[in-house]
């Protein structure tokens, strides 16, 4: 490991998290960067799952120093949530595996734009399972990485840890050398759970030490890896097609670096993100310079198309609020209202503080199949 890592918090931790890709963000450039030819070819059975980030927003970090802010109450809570997951970890573990709270920043020694920020080290004393493959982790394999997520409810009906989740916790443990890692998720036992005010509730018990009450509202699910080389040649792939990239854009004038990057499209909230960062780089004196010019090309059909969807977006959104109305209404003498889609999926609305809550309360690749699938009269 880095014989003197960065700690969190402090201002050459502010400054290298702006130059180097961490843990959080890989998973976004693989997607982005890298064909899903390539990606199968690692992950025989991949289907794309929506990531935190994107190429773009990243790009705008190395490029400007530009960020988005993550909610307040998700970045206390996930932060207040660190060590308690590892006593809680301790306690489950016991005799046979043992984790040390870190707040370590790491740079990776050949790589300087690859970093990570552990959560802990794990020793051994027994042995454990790899969960994909069934192998034994043993002391012998020295130390592990800890990751601890704190995810939706959700993420308690899923078999194995979301792609964003396995990446990160692969990667760190790549860029501070170790063989094998932890994804330790935690989740609300209860949709109630969830609210912004147990989160505090939450928050506040961790800064008390009461484990036992952060228990009682939350379970958790422990999943051990050795470390996939496929996985990291592909992230290693990704950094080199994201570095190009800053490179070429070192070319090009201030308000224009950007452009080497693609607009997220396919993810709303990301895209606006994007949008709202660039919207603040525009050089309006070197816009005036150019002054107006005709549309080429196919760019008239755009506009055009992009109108003509404007008007299908708001009949959609029109039927979506009478269905949301009704629901109002109806929902108003129960605590939840169930759709049973086939035997493996269900949705679901139920009240929430400020609005209604609708969800797929078990896997969403089975419920996106079901809806899209042609129904047999």
């Amino acid at each position: 490991m880095q014989p003197t890592p960065i700690q969190q918090g402090t201002e050459e931790w502010l400054n290298a998290k702006l130059q180097t890709v961490g843990g959080s963000e890989i998973y976004a450039l693989v997607l982005g960067l890298c064909t899903t030819e390539e990606i199968k070819a690692v992950l025989p059975n991949y289907e794309p799952e929506i990531s935190y980030t994107s190429p773009l927003l990243i790009g705008l970090k190395f490029l400007y120093g530009q960020t988005t802010k993550i909610h307040e109450i998700n970045k206390l809570y996930g932060n207040a949530m660190e060590k308690p997951s590892v006593d809680w970890f301790n306690e489950e573990r016991k005799g046979v595996a043992k984790c040390e709270f870190t707040r370590n920043f790491h740079i990776h020694e050949k790589y300087k734009q690859a970093s990570c920020s552990p959560d802990g080290y794990i020793s051994l004393n027994g042995k454990i399972q790899d969960f994909s493959t069934n192998e034994d982790i043993t002391v012998e394999n020295g130390l592990g990485l800890m990751e601890i997520k704190t995810a939706r409810r959700q993420a308690g009906f899923q078999e194995e840890p979301a792609l964003q989740y396995l990446f990160q916790a692969s990667w760190n443990a790549y860029v501070i050398g170790l063989s094998w890692f932890c994804v330790f998720i935690t989740f609300a036992k209860e949709y109630d759970y969830e609210s912004e005010l147990h989160k505090g509730k939450r928050i506040a018990y961790a800064e008390l030490g009461l484990l036992e009450k952060i228990r009682a509202e939350l379970d958790c699910k422990t999943f051990f890896y050795k470390q996939n080389n496929g996985i990291i040649n592909l992230c290693l792939l990704a950094l080199r097609r994201f570095t190009e990239k800053i490179i070429k854009s070192k070319n090009l004038e201030y308000s224009k670096k950007w452009i080497v990057f693609d607009f997220t499209t396919n993810n709303e909230k990301i895209f606006i993100q994007e949008k709202s960062i660039i919207g603040n780089l525009a050089d309006s004196e070197l816009q005036s310079q150019y002054g107006n010019r005709e549309t080429i090309e196919n760019e008239a059909e755009m506009l055009e198309k992009r109108y003509k969807l404007i008007l299908q977006k708001k009949e959609i959104d029109s039927e979506i609020n009478e269905i949301e109305g009704y629901f109002y209404k109806v929902i108003q003498d129960n605590s939840q209202v169930i759709a049973h889609a086939g035997e493996d999926y269900e949705m679901s609305v139920l009240p929430k503080e400020g609005g209604l809550k609708f969800t797929p309360t078990l896997a969403k690749k089975s419920l996106v199949e079901y809806l899209t699938k042609p129904k047999i009269d």
